[in-house]
């Protein structure tokens, strides 16, 4: 079988799934963290709305708001797709600074 490829919804899905929920901003810098890429604010939002976008996938949705901003957690689902992708060790990494 050949290697999977980590991608930007696996450290999604593994970020918030270890965290609880976070917001995207705070999804999205730890994802360039990890991926060694800087973080600009703009940049990825097709993973969070328009067609095929994470929550329409049932990976994550809003569990909570702090004042405006939502704060998304890991589903059963997308804790599922870690599994099936074999990514779920990316859950147990510690969280880098």
């Amino acid at each position: 079988m050949a290697k999977q490829k980590i991608t930007k919804t696996h450290l999604i899905i593994a970020y918030l799934a270890k965290t609880g929920g976070a917001p995207r901003r705070d999804t999205m810098q730890y994802v360039a963290a990890f991926e060694g890429k800087p973080f600009i604010e703009t940049s990825n939002s097709s993973y969070w709305c328009g067609p095929g976008n994470i929550q329409e996938k049932g990976f994550v949705y809003v569990s909570s708001k702090k004042g405006v901003t939502p704060y998304y957690s890991a589903t059963d689902v997308g804790l599922q797709k870690l599994k099936d992708d074999g990514m779920m060790w990316l859950v147990e990494l510690p969280m880098q600074s």
